[in-house]
């Protein structure tokens, strides 16, 4: 059996000096106002004498409304901006992987995505910027990846556990609110470069820049954002993806080649075969956020192309060449754009001397999916290879939401929310651009004068839609300092071409402070995740899965528990120490898989998770942050889930030199062994016209070989250089500094397996430099 290595980059979360939100209060549920300024702005309320650590524990929206981490009626980890930079982090899915329970990022699908799981569950997490919930309603897969700029965000506010109450439809067992940044927080002018290289990212170039002005006594204020990477992607040794049988029907052989390491390097030719010269992915954002008074304007327009250095299968990206040498005039490029182009109205304000708050939003977003995969390259039975591009696939969402708070009385504190919103996708075709469609393995449509219709049109989408409308309420009451009692219920029902059932959800939660500095939690919280169009309205004709428009909402039950401290605060050498203990256990029921080559509602899942997570500032601006996660899936349908480890966690650390001058960091993720199902590959036969040894291997559906993977260290060490006040800054990261060989499980746990068919291989060891300038 195969041995291989494990899953998942990361570094771990230290929480540092970040700009507090602009009207944050530390509740008793009857707090003083801010103070104003002389221009009217509201002027933060004193936080402690470790201001910065504070901050990092104050939660503005994880719970729609202000609480710290240690009372919020859930459990929450705060990233704040700071911690970001100092962390090294190079794209936001990584940020991910500081939380106790999360694994990220994990890649699926042959390397096509990248995804969080959370709690060991793939698809989970439900995605918002400023609050908006951007869940894919098409694939479920969200735009967590390189279109989510770092240095706009302010913070992240991650729930883990079900956050279905206040949040809706798709938070399944998490919620990531990307929290971008203000004018005041960039306060200026800020620009910068990098540069990477190494097999892990090659020949990445990123320049971004970054203003933030107030004007007109504070009334105005402007935040504008531009940023350009090029890259190739990762350089990976595998073998060469020849030919299969296509979706829905995956039943047949796989046919490879020996290996091949390709990255976008045009020499590398094999089997017949040669990588795309074309394939240098590139992607431009503009983006901003305009505010007058209680208005604001977000919006974010990115353009580009990002191809894939694998397929589906994991194998490479290859393009055909003739006997002569010549390009045969096929699909030159594996392009899969994942990214969000959106525009958010909001008005937020208070009144009644801060007693009550009102927050409504107006948003349009666009989900750019363009899909044109190379699904594999060129064979003796089919010259050409398979590839398709598909056309006219819109996804959209526009809609509405409305919260409010008001703070009754010193005891009792009350949320209520409604929205309104319309998903919809297009009608979608897919064209296969071979050369020769008559030796497609498909069932292409014939034309009125004899012969097929050139490049095989075949519906990929039908059209499909949902108007959705939900509301809610949540009380706190505090009947004691020490006590906090909270409970909320929602209703949720979708309309329309692909409607749902009523959905009703509860919540309830106790904190209680049971000893001066230590927290108690207890919650109950749920959540459910109708099924996306692609589930239900995919042809299964077109290198697709049959969609089932009879899948039923998949829901979600946790009962968690939380042991919080914050100890040892200006003692000695050390600033503060932080500690968490949580223990959860979710049902899963009605979760959706691929049976029988269509989408299936499967059994439940039991998931128990134990996640500790500690924070230690020290004197002299230094911190270590350890996390550590246990967790077991059983499932009623597969047994118990072995493609996620039972155990990992990560220790990192940030060390001041020289004051305010000199930064280290470093990151250490450890992931438990677990076991990833394949089609074992056996068998060596030739090929006509390849050289002596240079033939293929098979891999038959029945032949299924659970390969144990090993475990796995990656660990991150950086330096960052601040000079000038910190007016010039650069840094030197690099990740997988072991240069560990792992690879990526198969998340969904496909026991036979049909889509993620050999080992899929993580990125090697990469390094960047940055240089920051802030006049």
């Amino acid at each position: 059996m195969r041995r291989l290595s494990l899953l998942l980059l990361l570094a771990p979360a230290i929480a540092l000096a970040q700009s507090a939100p602009p009207d944050v209060v530390l509740p008793d549920f009857a707090p003083p106002a801010p103070a104003e300024s002389e221009t009217g702005a509201k002027v933060e309320p004193e936080l402690g004498l470790d201001r910065e650590i504070d901050i990092a524990n104050i939660v503005t929206s994880a719970a729609k409304g202000v609480t710290t981490v240690q009372e919020a009626p859930a459990i929450v980890t705060i990233v704040t901006a700071d911690e970001i930079r100092a962390r090294g982090f190079k794209r936001f899915l990584e940020v991910l992987g500081t939380v106790p329970g999360w694994v990220s990022p994990v890649e699926a699908e042959g390397g096509q995505v990248a995804l969080p799981l959370v709690r060991g569950t793939g698809q989970a997490a439900l995605y918002m910027r400023d609050g908006v919930s951007f869940f894919d309603p098409i694939l479920n897969l969200s735009s967590m990846n390189r279109s989510a700029p770092l240095e706009t965000i302010k913070r992240v506010e991650v729930v883990t556990g079900p956050g279905g109450v206040l949040w809706g439809a798709n938070s399944f067992l998490g919620v990531v609110n990307v929290i971008t940044k203000d004018a005041e927080d960039v306060n200026g002018l800020e620009v910068n470069a990098r540069y990477g290289a190494g097999p892990g990212d090659p020949n990445d170039f990123r320049a971004y820049a970054l203003f933030g002005q107030t004007f007109f006594k504070d009334r105005l204020k402007v935040m504008l954002h531009a940023s350009y990477e090029t890259f190739q992607g990762a350089q990976y040794t595998v073998p060469a993806f020849l030919a299969t049988s296509p979706a829905p029907q995956p039943p047949g052989p796989v046919v490879y080649g020996t290996d091949v390491t390709c990255a976008g390097d045009p020499s590398c030719v094999h089997l017949g075969t040669r990588q795309s010269a074309n394939d240098t992915s590139w992607l431009a954002i503009f983006d901003g956020k305009i505010s007058a008074g209680p208005l604001s304007l977000y919006w974010s327009y990115p353009i580009g192309n990002i191809y894939q250095p694998l397929n589906f299968s994991g194998g490479a990206v290859t393009q055909d060449k003739n006997a002569m040498g010549q390009v045969i005039p096929a699909s030159t490029a594996n392009l899969w754009n994942f990214y969000d182009r959106y525009a958010i109205l909001e008005y937020r304000d208070r009144f009644v001397a801060d007693k009550v708050g009102l927050d409504a939003k107006l948003y349009y977003i666009d989900f750019e999916r363009h899909l044109a995969p190379r699904v594999f390259g060129s064979s003796v039975a089919l010259p050409g290879g398979l590839s398709f591009d598909v056309t006219g696939q819109s996804v959209t969402r526009f809609g509405a939401t409305l919260d409010a708070d008001a703070t009754i009385s010193s005891w009792l504190r009350g949320i209520a929310g409604a929205e309104v919103f319309k998903e919809s996708v297009a009608h979608a075709t897919a064209v296969f651009t071979e050369p020769d469609v008559a030796r497609l393995p498909l069932v292409c449509p014939l034309a009125p004068g004899g012969g097929y219709v050139p490049n095989c049109p075949l519906t990929f989408i039908n059209a499909a839609d949902r108007t959705v409308v939900g509301v809610f309420a949540d009380a706190q009451l505090k009947p004691v300092r020490t006590l906090t009692l909270d409970g909320g219920v929602r209703y949720q029902q979708g309309f329309g071409g692909r409607p749902y059932d009523a959905q009703y959800l509860g919540s309830a939660a106790l904190v209680w402070q049971f000893a001066p500095n230590f927290h108690l939690k207890l919650n109950f919280s749920q959540g459910f995740r109708p099924p996306v169009f692609n589930n239900t309205d995919s042809n299964g004709a077109a290198v697709e899965f049959n969609g089932n428009p009879n899948l039923k909402v998949e829901q979600s039950t946790a009962y968690q528990g939380e042991v919080n401290a914050r100890l040892l605060k200006n003692v000695k050498n050390i600033r503060e120490l932080q500690l968490r203990l949580d223990y959860s256990y979710t049902v899963l029921d009605n979760y959706i898989v691929v049976e029988r080559s269509a989408y299936q509602n499967s059994g439940s899942r039991g998931i128990q998770s134990v996640e500790f997570l500690s924070k230690l500032y020290l004197n002299g601006d230094h911190s270590l942050n350890f996390t550590y996660t246990f967790l077991q899936v059983k499932t009623s349908d597969s047994g118990e889930l072995r493609s996620v480890p039972n155990h990992w966690f990560t220790l990192g650390a940030t060390f001041n030199l020289i004051k305010d001058t000199l930064d280290v960091n470093t990151n250490l993720n450890i992931f438990g062994a677990y076991e990833d199902p394949n089609r074992f590959i056996s068998g060596l036969f030739g090929v006509p016209g390849q050289a002596a040894g240079q033939g293929a291997v098979a891999a038959r559906f029945s032949d299924v070989a659970f390969d144990r993977l090993s475990p796995v260290a990656l660990l991150q060490l950086g330096v960052r250089l601040r000079l000038w006040k910190d007016h010039v800054s650069a840094s030197v990261q690099v990740f997988n500094v072991l240069n560990q060989k792992f690879y990526y499980p198969d998340v969904f746990y496909d026991q036979a397996p049909t889509i993620e068919i050999q080992p899929l291989p993580a990125p090697g060891i990469s390094g960047f430099a940055s240089l920051t300038f802030r006049p």
